[in-house]
């Protein structure tokens, strides 16, 4: 690192999950969620930059785990299930955001963790959040759950 004084970007990233009562289709809670980029999803932005690509951004996981965040996890502590990334929207410089939905058998139990994949099984795991208030998944419930990142210049 030298000589530049706007050598550096950042990346942030936010889940958020609405929860449905299927019988009325009324979105019963909301819950927002920061997280931390790991080594695996640095590295991807990175070769990214470079044209060197691995992957994105294209599963996010639901799981019941509570150990905390640390740079180098590789995944969920104890993962429930996937779901593939259906439709994404920008807007504004850097800044992008992904929906999963999670449905009937998918994800049941005490949702604790959420995480971003490149893939359906294995996979870079891209970042992970572990939430402060987590919520019960179950059959009568839907769950949208929402990736958003914003890439950010710094050091202006």
């Amino acid at each position: 690192m030298g000589q530049f004084k706007n050598e550096n970007i950042g990346i942030g990233g936010v889940f958020e999950f609405e929860i449905i009562d299927k019988k009325t289709g009324f979105v019963t809670e909301r819950i927002k969620s920061q997280n931390m980029w790991l080594d695996g999803g640095l590295n991807l932005a990175r070769d990214a930059v470079w044209n060197n690509s691995g992957g994105s951004i294209a599963w996010l996981g639901l799981g019941a785990g509570s150990l905390a965040v640390s740079g180098n996890d590789t995944g969920l502590e104890s993962e429930l299930n996937r779901a593939a990334i259906s439709s994404y929207t920008t807007s504004g410089t850097g800044y992008k955001k992904g929906l999963s939905t999670f449905v009937f058998d998918n994800a049941n139990g005490e949702v604790a963790e959420v995480a971003a994949f490149t893939a359906a099984t294995g996979g870079t795991c891209i970042c992970r959040s572990v939430l402060t208030s987590p919520f019960t998944n179950d059959n009568s419930k839907e769950v949208r759950a929402y990736y958003s990142t914003t890439f950010m210049r710094s050091g202006t």
